[in-house]
């Protein structure tokens, strides 16, 4: 079943909804021959993340607050609660909210941090509120190594719309350029995808035109929306216009994030049924 649920993961990085949706399928029959308290948080979460790609909210909130619910208090599963926590504030952020969004951040225990991928999304919040100089705080502690490539990739984005609200623009199209280049080398599509505004659109435009000064025999105009049509569909043209130029579609290297998954979905050894013991059981 975990092998399904990070290739579901995978996917979702894509923008492959089709191939998601069937390796959720394997995954819930995987799970309905051997189920596993965690496994079974893991698939709600996936199947959240799933819904929000899909434009439908209400949904993935459905679907975390049934893991809320079915998560017990006797399970110390600190990795897979960050991660259920961001599938939150990805919510919040999506549906207009990034003041929820931020409070999560207020609301992790005393022996918990951020972790790469829900500081990205803290940090957009608080662009979404005009306040880069507090986006531009979380992101001082952002992933700055392949170890979560797609947060390295939100990261940059993020960072490129402070820059160009600070007034920055040439610093701002060199942060997006990166982050870019990163994206199309790894296959990933999401990002551009849950952070897009119509500022992300004007400064991917600009990227794009910059690229076709400075690599002309490439891709032609024509080419790079004709592919960008096939990949992401007509509501996100402009992002994937700066990904079709290249032809490399190389393999996401996504090791933390699919560690996480991983972990959380062996059987339960790093379960403690003890609450009141911070040793696990042997």
């Amino acid at each position: 079943m975990a092998a399904h649920l990070a290739q579901a993961l995978v996917h979702l990085e894509r923008n492959e909804m089709t191939a998601a949706q069937e390796a959720v399928q394997h995954g819930l029959r995987a799970h309905r021959a051997d189920p596993e308290a965690a496994q079974r948080l893991v698939l709600l979460g996936v199947q959240a993340r799933l819904a929000l790609a899909r434009g439908d909210p209400a949904r993935a909130w459905t679907l975390l607050d049934e893991a809320r619910h079915e998560r017990s208090a006797r399970q110390h599963l600190p990795a897979l609660d960050q991660w259920l926590t961001l599938l939150d504030a990805e919510i919040d952020l999506a549906t207009g909210r990034p003041e929820q969004a931020e409070q999560r951040y207020v609301d992790l225990r005393p022996d918990e941090t951020a972790g790469s991928g829900l500081r990205v999304c803290l940090a957009a919040a608080a662009l979404a509120r005009r306040d880069p100089r507090r986006a531009e705080e979380l992101l001082t502690a952002a992933p700055s190594t392949r170890s979560d490539t797609v947060a390295m990739v939100g990261a940059g984005i993020v960072r490129a719309l402070v820059a160009d609200a600070q007034g920055h623009s040439t610093r701002a199209v060199d942060l997006l350029t990166d982050a870019v280049r990163l994206a199309e080398r790894e296959g990933i599509r999401r990002p551009f995808i849950t952070l897009s505004s119509n500022r992300l659109d004007e400064l991917l435009d600009r990227v794009r035109l910059l690229a076709q000064v400075l690599f002309p025999g490439s891709a032609g105009a024509e080419d790079a929306q004709a592919r960008a049509a096939l990949l992401l569909g007509g509501q996100v043209k402009l992002q994937a216009y700066t990904l079709a130029y290249a032809d490399g579609y190389v393999a996401i290297a996504f090791v933390a994030a699919i560690a996480v998954i991983l972990i959380a979905c062996m059987k339960p050894m790093k379960i403690y049924f003890d609450s009141n013991s911070p040793t696990p059981t042997k």
